[in-house]
């Protein structure tokens, strides 16, 4: 009887880890750099092999420079890498993981790594973070879903943030796309540093956070706001169509976004 019960509930754990690990369809989407000419392919792989060797990709409809592919049975845990028509084309030099399998838009950046692609015109909040003095590392920041049972926000996953000129222990990271409502939490340089919070941010936007009493509050000082004002990175920033961020836009059509958020085309 005991061997019968012990049986049983082996059969149950294994049953709960496959249905956690269950696998599951998904959708890869890029938006193919300016520079590249052919139809991209996507190489998808995790630790027991490839996923998908070379696919070739599909043109999106009425979306000019998008690309698809759907994967079929994707497990949690992958890394993703796309290439110019095929391996002899040119490729991205560094490849994304994806914990979670999620349906994910990718770019490439100026450096030809795999990046999360975002729109520039989605809305966007500057979150900033007051170190205190016990710390001494580079505030990390982790974001994740508010509604119960959802998990990280993969791209603000324990995430070094920017330290502020002009603002003495300060730093900030700019979140793009973001939830209507978020859970955020700081870190000394690391999960072994230390950390605070979590903090409920129910009317996201640009908001300062300092830790009082060992919590998380909001700060309503002026002196860390006007010293980003004046700040030489407290100008607006400026995005290609294909969503790719510029230091100093050339001749041509670009999306400016201000400090606020908002999001305006024009043209050099």
């Amino acid at each position: 009887m005991k061997i019968f019960t012990r049986i049983m509930a082996l059969a149950a754990v294994a049953a709960a880890t496959l249905s956690a690990n269950a696998a599951t369809d998904i959708s890869i989407r890029f938006l193919r750099p300016e520079a590249w000419k052919a139809t991209p392919h996507v190489h998808v792989y995790c630790a027991s092999g490839d996923l998908a060797n070379n696919q070739e990709m599909t043109a999106v409809a009425d979306e000019p420079g998008w690309y698809a592919y759907e994967l079929k049975d994707a497990p949690d845990g992958y890394n993703v890498m796309f290439n110019n028509g095929g391996w002899d084309g040119g490729q991205s030099a560094d490849d994304m993981y994806e914990p979670v399998a999620g349906n994910y838009s990718y770019t490439l950046d100026a450096n030809l790594k795999v990046v999360r692609w975002t729109n520039p015109a989605a809305p966007v909040a500057t979150i900033r973070f007051i170190r205190p003095d016990s710390w001494e590392g580079v505030p990390h920041i982790h974001i994740y879903h508010a509604v119960e049972g959802a998990g990280d926000i993969t791209d603000v996953n324990d995430t070094p943030m920017t330290p502020v000129a002009g603002a003495d222990n300060t730093f900030e990271y700019i979140f793009r796309d973001h939830p209507a409502a978020y859970n955020v939490m700081f870190n000394n340089g690391g999960w072994s540093g230390g950390q605070a919070g979590p903090y409920y941010e129910e009317n996201p936007g640009d908001a300062t956070y300092k830790i009082q009493d060992g919590n998380i509050i909001k700060d309503t000082t002026t002196s860390v706001i006007s010293a980003i004002a004046t700040a030489d990175d407290a100008k607006a920033a400026y995005y290609t169509l294909q969503g790719l961020r510029v230091d100093r836009p050339e001749k041509g059509i670009y999306i400016r976004v201000d400090r606020s958020g908002k999001a305006s085309k024009v043209r050099f």
